[in-house]
């Protein structure tokens, strides 16, 4: 009989062998995410360098980042990540998930701005998980679009409600909007070595919202930006 570790690494595996990389051995915390791979290609191991770094540790601490999300990932996919479900405030969600990027952000001159209508401003949805997307996404918009203004906007649609991050930045071409959510998937490859994106974040948004219930989409903005939808549960 195959075991919840088994299965895990047989989810993991459909990510990670598509993109060159081999799964060596099943996860153990105290090894360290990265020995789970062998054998990376030379040229993934540079574009998962995060801006500024150089050496061996920082390489290694950019696959272990890869590797825990990808095991997040498989583990949303196969339910072993139990949602809390609880009010909670948007704001309050946007505030924390904020913490995660403030530096970075202010000092390219980003602000975080909220347009929560009335009757959409809680959702009854898991914290943790939550600020994880919100995060991601706030990540992505302070990688890409780099300055302006960054929109958190809900409205309440019957028993959920829909949100929307949206940034002031260059935007993404329709062609590749379906593509977003993909796993390693970059709309621009040329600035992933400046960026350190691993191509996970927005996967790992798409998996979470599914695992309240919602779906998630992206749309490009005019003249120029991005704005990511997705809904969760209304408040009770």
């Amino acid at each position: 009989m195959i075991d919840d570790d088994e299965k895990l690494v047989a989810l993991t595996r459909e990510y990670l062998e598509p993109h060159g990389f081999e799964l060596a051995a099943a996860h153990d915390g105290n090894d360290g995410v990265a020995a789970a791979l062998a054998a990376p290609p030379a040229l993934v191991i540079l574009d998962l360098m995060l801006p500024g770094a150089d050496g061996l540790e920082a390489d290694v601490d950019a696959l272990d980042a890869l590797v825990e999300e990808l095991l997040l990932s498989s583990r949303i996919d196969f339910g072993t990540v139990p949602l809390e479900l609880e009010t909670l405030g948007l704001a309050d969600l946007a505030g924390e998930a904020w913490k995660r990027v403030a530096e970075a952000a202010e000092a390219q001159g980003m602000t975080l701005q909220l347009r929560c209508a009335d009757d959409a401003r809680q959702v009854h949805a898991d914290r943790s998980l939550t600020v994880r997307l919100l995060g991601n996404l706030f990540e992505n918009s302070v990688r890409y679009a780099g300055t302006g203004r960054l929109t958190v906007s809900s409205r309440r649609q019957v028993d959920r409600v829909q949100v929307t991050v949206a940034d002031e930045g260059p935007g993404v071409d329709e062609a590749d909007l379906e593509r977003l959510f993909e796993p390693f998937f970059r709309a621009d490859r040329s600035r992933s070595r400046k960026t350190g994106a691993g191509g996970l974040g927005l996967m790992i948004v798409r998996r979470g919202v599914e695992a309240h219930g919602g779906s998630v989409c992206a749309r490009r903005l005019q003249p120029r930006g991005l704005a990511v939808t997705f809904d969760l549960p209304s408040s009770p």
